[in-house]
């Protein structure tokens, strides 16, 4: 069974929704969801903030957070998933920020680096990553998709929003 069909699965059991935010994926996230057969029971949001600006104004990001940290860091994933949660109020929230190349790496943060995070309802679970990948742009898409959705299903096996903060 594929991560998506699995993750629609399961959600669909526990009767339980997922939205997401993501920036370097484009929409991967959306797609690979929907691609599913009953998925609109399960999702219902999904942003595509690629730019700082829409993460400010649809995500409700601070400025003074991604100056602080840029647009690929841990506390941008984490204020994009809270930010969708908001909006969508639904069990999970998941988000995905980074740089796919072939350009805008630096040395801090290479071609690769992505920050994922998720979060469930209340923000009662919290999982933030940081994951370096390499290949090229539309690996490194599918690669940062792939593992922000083993972090879901192993949240969705492991007990959902009772968890730990990572």
């Amino acid at each position: 069974m594929k991560l998506e069909e699995k993750i629609i699965h399961l959600l669909t059991q526990r009767k339980e929704t997922v939205s997401i935010a993501e920036s370097c994926t484009g929409g991967l996230l959306g797609q690979r969801l929907t691609s599913i057969s009953g998925a609109s029971r399960v999702f219902g949001f999904g942003v595509v903030s690629y730019s700082g600006q829409a993460k400010q104004k649809l995500l409700n990001v601070s400025p003074s957070l991604i100056k602080k940290h840029g647009e690929v860091s841990q506390e941008i994933a984490q204020a994009m998933a809270q930010g969708i949660q908001r909006l969508s109020q639904s069990h999970y929230a998941l988000s995905v920020t980074g740089i796919a190349g072939p350009t805008g790496g630096t040395a801090l943060k290479p071609i690769g680096t992505v920050c994922l995070s998720l979060i469930s309802q209340k923000g009662q679970h919290i999982k933030n990553k940081i994951l370096h990948f390499s290949g090229n742009r539309s690996q490194i898409r599918r690669k940062a998709s792939t593992a922000i959705f083993k972090i879901l299903v192993q949240a969705l096996t492991k007990g959902g929003s009772h968890g730990n903060r990572k």
